[in-house]
């Protein structure tokens, strides 16, 4: 953004000093207040005085408590906000309001709906509207809407809508004023800091040497001949150039004529312009000088002109204006304090020019016969008057090296146009005339037929152009005044006439080349007017031709126009028909001295068609798939509907162009129904069936040409015009087509498998040991295709990010671990699977490189990757093995005895019911207990233990063989309940499947007196070495 704090010469506090009083109740508040007006005020001296030395304000930006002011010194000055406190706390943040690059108000960088300036706004004479902050009198505060109108002063109009932030330090910048107001400024009691910058004293002056053209206005013109902000060397280099400042005058000498008041054939002109003898009107020169301090301000009336003898040229030149230069200097120089001085003659006296030019007429020092001007030239210095009062006639002068220079005007001789409408836009060079017989506009072509005669100046007699032809095939004038002869060049029977619709704008533009589009005006030529084409051209069933061409209905005809621009219109009368007619006209133009540019005009003519059909914009939008390996140009848009297209008759070609005239990035395709595209623009020519025309068409759907989806903008609009012409290249119909390219979100029909998720959104993650024998595995996984349903989206663009869920590469912490979509999770045990630890999950998906800003960041260097990424779902996620808090143990029951082992334990009587119970649980004080058969065979009592898994049956199994072997027993106790001694009457002794009881007190002499519930605690590992404990009930009962 350009922030327009830049030129500043004075401070002033609005509304004059502060005075302060109240009883001695209030004394800290009153000093507190003088303190802050105090600073303020030092602060504004501080300031004052930078800026009158010489430094200028480059920023103003916001700061913690306020805003600060940074000159061009690297001196910074904060300014604090007055409205946060009572005891003057720190202030908020300031706010800015500034004007962006897109020529809008933005407030603390968010755009508003207000235009910043009148530049471009509207149409050729159109009102400009534009608004301004308010920050004076009634406007204060308030956005102010101005109306600019030429010939008008501008309006200002108060609107009701505030800018200025209830209470905050604020500062805006008015442009028209040059002005740098801060509000709510701390110690300045409400009051608005005014900071001018409108009168400030010029310290010196110094005119600046730069490689620049003359025009033939004798205006300087930076040699940049294409447009693209470099210098042009080999134009420079070819061209006349200037490397010293030159004020380099013109003067127009008109010739006595008037322009016109009566064309060929007896038409009425009107608006004719009269060109007196001996007349003059000067053309200016200017050239460039620097100013110190660089925000001081230069106005046309302190600007004159000095010899070394201190003569001036007041009464020989006029400073007609002084302007802010903001062209392209070639030469090393910073643009700061630059300004351009255009100077005109008063009147021009070849008598008088020179012998202000040159210091003696008369010096010829080499004796060739001629003054020696290089030896001779005087030089003159530029010197600025400050207007200030405190500086009253006080003179800055630059050096002494401004020369006089004077060229002579030489006006156009020839000239050629542009005709354009909305549909076409030809050079006449490529446009009919009816130079013969054989001229396309004749339905009856005939060699021998007699037409006008198309003349042109006959540049090898003096005089020319002249204000009176002299015509080189009249019999009667004199041959020693013939100025013209035959426009043998100008022979264009054999193109084709300029397709013109009836009641819409032709526009005629002067030019000084062959272009079809681009218009070079010559700033030589004044005025032209456009008039029908001679009468002896309209030779079709004469008379009837030349009655047709008066009886129709035209504007812009007839008329003298100042410039090189004419727009006409042709219509019927009532009851006329002009479809398919040719029409001839013929442009004439003045030069500024009053001389015809052509002694004759040039003549072209049109053909009169319909008017086109319009077709309603269609607007299409382009989303790339979700494989990233899919082409954008195999891609298709939804169909848009449309409706309201017309059957087209006698199609020939067509163009599909965007709106610059360059090939759209995409196609269209347009379809009837179901049955398929009758039309595509990637085949122009192959125009639909009869039966099949374009009021048929339902739909429009577009397919990018590009090759990779990043050439396309993200979200933006792109337009192609469709334009069907007939063979006279009349446009048929036309229809505006947009690809808007989106980007894609969440691909369809995604969802994590049913139930996966918990009733807390939480995915227990059962990962699956790389080995299930205890305790030996070190990772665990999840194929990712089990958690998942990919919907429309492609697997292996799926990423799915669990947070901590591994070491970072010095394992000094841990980081994010990535796994594809086609990819298994590969988790560490150590320490990742715990049963417990939520990690962040969040599953994306990669649509590869097909945005355009992610792709220029990336080239940037700003991101690692361009890829274009969407967040699909977030979840915590929790490693699991199976033994969790959904895994359970306890004593088996009969039932779960029979199913394990069978045999005795399945044995039921003639009711049904099991004939043999489960082992004990009591442990007898004193005796070793092992658990036995019904046929009382000894067997391990973690035979007798059963596990079952809530979350999967799968893993249900005795403690004895655990699934797969993914228990290792390690220990065993047996704990009293009330004191908690481990092992206090029983410990645990055997193996894994054959465990039993040992008493450790075995005394005749003492039993307990009543029985000791205790807990059987078993301590196992798991597959990934994790300590499992088992506890399950057991008493000890006394002998």
């Amino acid at each position: 953004m350009k922030k327009f704090f830049r030129m500043v010469m004075a401070l002033s506090l609005v509304g004059g000093a502060f005075a302060f009083t109240g009883c001695t109740d209030y004394e800290d508040d009153i000093n507190a207040l003088d303190d802050r007006v105090s600073a303020l005020e030092s602060t504004v001296a501080d300031l004052q005085s930078q800026i009158e030395a010489g430094a200028v304000i480059t920023s103003v930006t916001q700061s913690d408590n306020g805003i600060t002011v940074t000159l061009s010194n690297g001196q910074s000055y904060e300014i604090t906000n007055g409205k946060d406190g009572a005891n003057g706390a720190d202030g908020a943040d300031g706010s800015v309001v500034e004007i962006g690059e897109d020529g809008y108000w933005y407030i603390d960088g968010v755009k508003t709906e207000y235009p910043a300036t009148s530049e471009g706004a509207a149409g050729k004479d159109a009102p400009t509207v534009y608004y301004v902050p308010g920050t004076e009198g009634d406007e204060e505060g308030f956005w102010v809407k101005v109306t600019e109108e030429e010939g008008k002063e501008p309006v200002r109009e108060v609107t009701d809508i505030t800018w200025l932030p209830e209470g905050t330090l604020t500062a805006v910048w008015n442009p028209e004023t040059q002005t740098l107001y801060i509000y709510n400024a701390e110690g300045s009691n409400g009051e608005p800091v005014v900071i001018s910058s409108s009168t400030g004293m010029v310290t010196s002056v110094e005119l600046v040497a730069s490689y620049y053209d003359i025009n033939s206005y004798g205006e300087v013109v930076d040699v940049d001949e294409d447009g693209d902000g470099k210098v042009d060397w080999s134009y420079v280099l070819s061209s006349p150039v200037y490397d010293a400042p030159m004020l380099l005058f013109s003067s127009i000498i008109e010739k006595e004529n008037v322009f016109e008041d009566k064309g060929w054939d007896g038409q009425t002109i009107s608006d004719a312009i009269t060109f007196t003898k001996d007349a003059q009107k000067q053309r200016p020169g200017s050239f460039i000088v620097r100013v110190s301090p660089a925000n001081a301000v230069i106005t046309p009336e302190m600007i004159s002109f000095v010899d070394s003898k201190g003569r001036n040229l007041d009464d020989f030149v006029t400073v007609e204006s002084v302007e802010k230069y903001d062209g392209l200097l070639t030469r090393a120089a910073t643009n700061s304090g630059l300004w351009t001085v255009k100077v005109s003659l008063n009147e021009y006296n070849a008598l008088e020019f020179y012998s202000k030019m040159l210091a003696d007429l008369t010096k010829d020092d080499n004796g060739d016969g001629y003054v020696d001007t290089e030896d001779n030239t005087i030089l003159y210095a530029v010197q600025v008057n400050n207007t200030k009062e405190s500086d009253a006639d006080r003179y800055v002068t630059s050096s002494y090296d401004l020369t006089l220079a004077y060229v002579d005007y030489i006006p156009e001789s020839d000239f050629g146009f542009i005709v354009s409408n909305a549909d076409n836009s030809k050079n006449v060079a490529n446009i009919n005339n009816r130079y013969d017989g054989t001229s396309k506009s004749l339905e009856k072509q005939d060699a021998t037929a007699k037409l006008a005669v198309e003349y042109a100046w006959d540049e090898t007699k003096r005089g020319v152009p002249a204000v009176t032809p002299v015509w080189y095939d009249d019999p009667n004038a004199n041959p020693a005044a013939v100025n013209t002869k035959q426009a043998t060049t100008d022979n264009r029977s054999a193109k084709d006439a300029f397709p013109a619709v009836q009641g819409e704008e032709i526009t005629i533009s002067l030019t000084t080349n062959t272009s079809d589009t681009k218009v070079e005006a010559s700033e030589d030529i004044r005025a032209m007017y456009v008039t029908l084409d001679k009468k002896a051209n309209a030779i079709e069933s004469d008379p009837s031709e030349w009655n047709a061409w008066t009886g129709y209905q035209y504007t812009g005809l007839n008329e003298v126009v100042e410039g090189t621009e004419v727009t006409i219109t042709i219509s019927p009368r009532d009851g006329q028909s002009i479809i398919n007619d040719f029409i001839g006209f013929r442009v004439y133009a003045v030069n500024w001295d009053g001389t015809l540019v052509d002694p004759d005009g040039k003549a072209f003519y049109v053909k009169v068609g319909n008017p086109r059909a319009d077709w309603n914009a269609v607007a299409t939008t382009i989303v790339p798939d979700a494989k990233n390996t899919t082409a954008p140009s195999d891609e298709k848009s939804a169909d848009a509907s449309v409706s309201g297209l017309t059957k087209v008759t006698g199609a020939a070609k067509a163009t599909w162009l965007d709106e610059n005239g360059k090939a759209p990035v995409f196609n269209a395709f347009f379809k009837v129904g179901n049955t398929g595209n009758i039309y595509a623009t990637n085949a122009l020519t192959t125009f639909p069936a009869a039966n099949k025309n374009f009021d048929k068409v339902t739909a429009i759907y577009t397919q990018p040409t590009v090759d990779k989806w990043y050439e396309l903008e993200d979200g933006k609009a792109y337009t192609g015009i469709l334009t069907i012409y007939d063979a006279d290249n009349f446009v048929l119909a036309t229809v505006t087509v947009t690809m808007t390219k989106e980007l894609p979100g969440v691909p369809k029909n995604f969802s994590v498998k049913s139930e996966q998720l918990d009733a807390n959104g939480v995915y227990n993650c059962y990962l699956v040991p790389d080995t299930w024998t205890a305790p030996d595995a070190t990772k665990g996984t999840m194929d990712m295709d089990h958690v998942f349903n990919w919907g429309d989206g492609e697997a292996s663009q799926y990423v799915i990010n669990f947070a901590n869920a591994q070491w970072n590469a010095n394992k000094t912490g841990y980081a994010v671990l990535p796994v594809a979509g086609t990819a298994d999770l590969s988790v560490d045990a150590d320490p990742f699977i715990d049963n417990a630890t939520q990690h962040a999950t969040t599953v994306l998906y990669n649509y590869g490189d097909i945005s355009s800003v992610n792709h220029y960041y990336y080239l940037l260097g700003a991101l690692e990757s361009p890829d274009y990424t969407v967040t699909v779902k977030e979840f915590p996620t929790v490693f699991n093995c199976i033994y969790n808090d959904t895994y359970t143990w306890d004593w088996a029951t009969i039932e779960e005895m029979a199913e394990e082992h069978g045999n005795d334990w399945a044995k039921k009587d003639s009711k049904g019911n099991y004939v043999n119970d489960v082992p004990s649980t009591d442990l007898v004080y004193g005796l070793d207990y092992s658990f036995e058969t019904p046929a009382g065979v000894e067997f391990g009592f973690d035979q007798a233990i059963a596990g079952v898994s809530s979350r999967d049956g799968l893993y249900n199994a005795f403690l004895y063989e655990p699934y797969l072997s993914s228990l290792q027993f390690k220990e065993g106790h047996v704990i009293s309940n009330g004191n908690g001694v481990v092992d206090e009457y029983f410990k645990v002794v055997g193996e894994q499947g054959d465990l039993s009881f040992e008493a450790t007190k075995t005394s005749t002499e003492t039993n307990p007196t009543a029985e000791v519930p205790s807990t059987l605690q078993l301590t196992y590992l798991d597959m990934y070495g994790h300590k499992i404990v088992i506890e399950l009930d057991v008493t000890v009962v006394p002998r």
